[in-house]
């Protein structure tokens, strides 16, 4: 009778036996794992139109929006708490309308457009979506050149724009004892920069606020925690507003709408 001879090894390794996968089945076994692999990770995580995929849950969805109040004590909250001046007013808002949002507030008390401009490259590293810019009102308190202002906020503009970032220009109004000449030329910056970048402009930051005592600190400049509260309500639809092409649906919000925090 003859001798069976044990199977032959190749570079060490037993060949096959008779029931086992062969070598040259072993791309055809993975091609076939691979392929229910994909069709796993296809089903977790959906498929656009395709009928019984699941979509994307809520934690996939969207980075926060990154909003930049970039301004003076006006926007900075001279002498109250954070949490009362209107940049916080106004996150807390959209966040409790469930925007997912992150506000900083850039706002630099006696800072001048020209103060503002050398910050632009610092604001630059918080990677804003979007900045509100509010800056001027000490160049007009200080009888600064209108001019200067005008090439200061335009050179801000300007490179914001050139990182895609949207930006919200804030106007500001002077005091009636600069002269008409003075006002006109300060006053007509604003608008004239809106037009020129094609930008959400808000005419004065302070509507409704400046002027009224109740709602100034005793100094007879500076919003109080109810005048915050007014100027939450004027910036916040236009945020709203900016913060729905983020994918946020917008609210019927409008201008006089309840003021945050009230």
């Amino acid at each position: 009778m003859k001798k069976k001879m044990p199977h032959k090894r190749r570079n060490g390794c037993p060949r096959s036996s008779p029931g086992r996968l062969s070598h040259a089945g072993y791309p055809v076994f993975a091609s076939f794992w691979r392929c229910l692999l994909m069709a796993g990770y296809l089903f977790a995580t959906g498929v656009p139109g395709v009928p019984g995929m699941f979509p994307p849950g809520p934690a996939a969805a969207r980075d926060p929006v990154t909003i930049v109040a970039m301004g003076d004590s006006l926007t900075e909250g001279y002498r109250l708490p954070a949490a009362a001046a209107w940049p916080a007013l106004v996150e807390k808002r959209l966040r409790d309308e469930g925007v997912s949002v992150r506000m900083i507030n850039g706002g630099v008390s006696g800072e001048t457009s020209a103060g503002a401009r050398r910050r632009v490259n610092w604001m630059l590293r918080m990677k804003p979506d979007i900045v509100i810019l509010c800056t001027g009102a000490n160049d007009g308190l200080r009888g600064l050149d209108p001019g200067e202002m005008r090439r200061n906020i335009r050179d801000i503009i300007s490179r914001f724009q050139k990182q895609n970032i949207t930006v919200i220009l804030a106007g500001m109004k002077m005091l009636r004892n600069m002269g008409p000449e003075y006002l006109d030329a300060f006053e007509s910056v604003y608008p004239a920069l809106a037009r020129e970048f094609s930008i959400p402009f808000l005419p004065f930051l302070l509507e409704g606020v400046a002027g009224n005592p109740a709602l100034h600190l005793p100094d007879g400049i500076h919003p109080n925690r109810e005048g915050h509260r007014r100027v939450a309500a004027l910036v916040y639809p236009l945020l709203r507003r900016e913060t729905g092409k983020y994918g946020f649906p917008e609210s019927a919000a409008q201008p006089g709408s309840p003021q945050p925090g009230s």
